[in-house]
This record gives structure tokens, sequence and C-alpha cells, in this order.
């Protein structure tokens, strides 16, 4: 909510549905965030010094990246750009005035710089980029961690969201019930958080792969290189 918030403010637009976030639980959420990040990163240490290997790597000694696990970049890369089309084609059709998937007229006002519409199409491009990119095994020093950090976040956003949501259907297969007032049709809001969930799975398992696919050469491994004997004095 608060990028759908930030893209209004750049963008001056209005929709259907109130965006102001809350900030007290913005704030509690990424202090969640970060407690669960430094959480894993003291088990992971301790865990390899338990096991005596080298607590930056977790490796016992200089080995190249896994063959592998590469190969499985290209898939789980089109799997995860194929599990975000439906998303990414319905809010493009909705932002442009199509009403597929509608069953009301809640979404007549819609524009591109409505919040939550036009901005999750760009969020939703961002993301294919980021699949195609981890796909190739773009491996640049300083574009690796901002592929990892996108597609962790990006998972850790979609999954839950489409558990939620798919929660919700069940109430529609057992015959009563509706999608909270929603004036989507049931089978584009299955859809859609259906392929939050498989999209979220794949991506999940695209940046895993990805990090440990193209992990760099420990320095903590690297031997320094022979000093060759200069002329006239015996190497030592």
């Amino acid at each position: 909510m608060v990028i759908v918030r930030a893209g209004q403010m750049l963008t001056g637009g209005s929709g259907s549905f109130p965006v102001e976030p809350s900030w007290l639980a913005t704030l509690a959420h990424g202090a969640n965030v970060v407690a669960a990040v430094l959480s894993g990163r003291f088990l992971l240490l301790d865990r390899r010094v338990r096991r005596g290997v080298c607590a930056k790597c977790g490796r016992e000694r200089k080995v190249p990246p896994a063959a592998d696990a590469a190969r499985w970049l290209r898939p789980l890369a089109v799997l995860t750009v194929g599990s975000a089309l439906p998303y990414g084609a319905l809010k493009l059709a909705w932002s442009v005035g199509s009403d597929l998937g509608l069953t009301g007229d809640g979404f007549e006002a819609v524009t591109l710089t409505s919040p939550g519409f036009g901005d999750t199409v760009l969020l939703t491009a961002l993301a294919v980029a980021v699949a195609l990119a981890m796909g190739a095994r773009v491996a640049r020093r300083g574009l690796r961690p901002v592929l990892l950090l996108i597609g962790s976040c990006a998972s850790l956003m979609l999954l839950p969201v489409g558990a939620t949501a798919m929660v919700q259907m069940i109430s529609l297969f057992i015959g009563g019930g509706s999608i909270d007032d929603s004036q989507i049709a049931p089978w584009a809001f299955g859809l859609v958080y259906a392929s939050f969930i498989l999209w979220g799975t794949v991506l999940a398992a695209l940046t895993f792969t990805y990090g440990w696919a193209t992990r760099p050469l420990c320095s903590a491994h690297v031997v320094p290189a022979a000093v060759p004997p200069i002329a006239g004095r015996p190497a030592s």
C-alpha cells in the first residue's frame, strides 16, 4: 500500500479505493522484516560455525558456481513470466477501461494513473524484467544483489496475499458467501490470486536458484598469486 500511495502522490490520480496506508502498521511490518533477516543471518552463521565451514560463504574450499543449478534458470524464468501475465494483463485491461472480468461499475473511473492500477502494471513489468535477467544469469557485481532483493521481496508479497485470497474462495466453492463485496467476477478473482501463488512460488525458486548459481568465488579461499622471482635472485 505504501508503494501504491507513493505512486498516487507522483501522479495525483484517484481510484476506486482509499490508499492512505497505516504508517504504524508499515513500521511494524518493516521491523518484522528486519528482525527476520537478522535472525536468519544469525542462524545461518551459527550453522556454518557448527559445521566448521567458511562463515562467509559456507564452503570448505574455493569452488566455481554450481552448473547443475544454472540449467534451471531459464525454465524457472519462463514459468515466472508466464504466471505473471494473467494479473498484468487484467490490470492493464482495467486501467484502459475494459470491463473484462468485472461484474459492476466500480472501476468506471479508473485510469492508468489510478492507484493500484497503472503502478501495479509497472511493478509487474519490473518483476518480469527481473525474472528475465535472472534467467539469463546476469550477475554483474552491482546488479546481482538488486535482482536478489527484488525477487525476494516480490515473493514475500505475492505468496501471503495469494494464499489469503484463495482461502476466501473456499466459501464460493462450497456454495455460499461473496468475495468481500468485490465487483470482480469469481473467475477473474480466482485467476488473479491463483497466479499470485504460482508466481510467488516459481519466483522464489528462481531467486534461490539464481543466487546459488551466481555465487561469486569467496575471497576467503583465494590463494595469493606467487610473486615472480627477481632476475638474478633465487625464488623463495
